[in-house]
């Protein structure tokens, strides 16, 4: 009975392993990408949401900035858009 593996058998493992990597990784990179967009969304929704709170609690207007768009928060919490 021989003990080991063959150098051919570690070789053929080895290959498999690396194309197994090559497919998997580039997913797994797009995956993180997307999943940190989506975490820096939710951030600036929460912001926003706290601004129009806070306005909302002092009662005055507020001017906000938010994904490159001016808002305005009334007192009453009614956001309006203005264009840069």
């Amino acid at each position: 009975m021989r003990r080991g593996f063959t150098l051919i058998e570690l070789l053929v493992v080895m290959i498999i392993m690396v194309l197994v990597v090559g497919i998997v990784a580039p997913q797994g990179a797009k995956m993180f990408s997307s999943l940190g967009h989506s975490v820096d969304h939710m951030k600036s929704l929460h912001e926003l949401s706290q601004k129009k709170g806070l306005a909302f609690i002092e009662l005055k207007e507020k001017q906000i900035s938010f994904l490159d768009k001016n808002y305005t928060v009334s007192i009453k919490g009614i956001l309006t858009t203005h264009e840069k």
